[in-house]
């Protein structure tokens, strides 16, 4: 296979991780579990504040540790893709897959980007899929011009309408969430 299929999972969310096998085993999607960075046992370090300075987060009712480590896990894995010299397809354990899927993962790691977004215009980080060069622009973006002052799935909007990368999106819905449904990151969804 010349891409990788990661599904980003707390170790201690088996119930999302009994979904999540299920699910994909059901439309036919091999993947392997990330295991994400746990808020409830992140250091967060001066580092770390300064990464995320200037948020707004405590007027949604975010668990600002636990929203660092997700929005940490992403740049984590951006920097193994970078390594790995892979597409990787990146899928959160709270996707939801609206149809059949009918199109293929081939196709799409043979595409030349830089990310591949498999939601459609809108600010996610639930399923995308990234090269390795563009894991790196993105991820020395984040790092060293745009910072987290707000989420990731944010800063990524606004980097796609930027146009500074070679950067596509899917064309029909197959992927959602629920919006702060069954959340680690928000107390009373958002």
């Amino acid at each position: 296979m010349n891409y990788k299929v990661v599904v980003i999972s707390l170790i201690r969310r088996q119930d999302r991780r009994d979904k999540i096998t299920k699910q994909f085993n059901e439309h036919g999607i091999p993947f392997e579990f990330y295991d994400a960075i746990d808020g409830e046992t992140l250091d967060v370090t001066q580092e770390i504040e300064d990464l995320f300075k200037g948020n707004d987060y405590d007027k949604y009712g975010i668990i600002k540790s636990n929203l660092y480590a997700a929005n940490l896990t992403h740049l984590k894995i951006m920097n193994e893709c970078a390594a790995q010299e892979l597409p990787y397809f990146i899928f959160e354990d709270d996707v939801k897959i609206l149809k059949e899927i009918d199109f293929r993962f081939e196709d799409i790691a043979n595409m030349n980007l830089d990310a591949y977004w498999l939601t459609r215009n809108e600010p996610s980080i639930l399923a995308y899929v990234i090269w390795p060069k563009g894991a790196i622009k993105m991820h020395d973006w984040v790092i060293n011009t745009a910072k987290l002052d707000k989420g990731l799935d944010w800063k990524f909007l606004e980097l796609r309408y930027k146009n500074l990368l070679n950067i596509s999106e899917i064309n029909d819905d197959y992927f959602y969430q629920i919006p702060g449904h069954d959340s680690d990151i928000a107390i009373n969804g958002y």
